[in-house]
């Protein structure tokens, strides 16, 4: 492992590194760089419970996380519209999509399903 230290900041060679030795590293590095993210994370938190205390407030009231968040108002269904009604059973009715087993059989014989309004 050849290194070069130069105004405070190590430079390694990695093209003398071995491919097992470099796979190696991978999770050593991810483990120090999420150590190093939740130290930030801390820090910037303390920082902030500061600031807010400085000026009378919470964190939550300082970012507006306190105030209720507002509904979704939902879409209300409606009832299909149009659509065709089986003429001798009015449970059979068929509004889009694939055709019925029923609608299907229907025309085959000739006969006119219940057009609906």
């Amino acid at each position: 492992m050849t290194e070069e230290t130069t105004d405070s900041t190590k430079k390694f060679d990695l093209g003398s590194f071995s491919d097992k030795e470099l796979e190696a590293l991978v999770p050593m590095i991810e483990t120090e760089l999420a150590k190093r993210r939740e130290s930030r994370k801390k820090e910037a938190l303390e920082k902030m419970r500061a600031i807010a205390e400085d000026v009378g407030m919470t964190p939550e009231e300082l970012l507006g996380l306190d105030r209720p968040r507002r509904q979704r108002q939902r879409a209300t269904k409606r009832a299909p519209t149009g659509g065709w009604q089986h003429p001798d059973d009015p449970s059979k009715v068929y509004h889009s999509g694939r055709k019925p087993a029923w609608l299907k059989a229907l025309t085959k014989e000739g006969r006119e399903p219940i057009k609906l309004a």
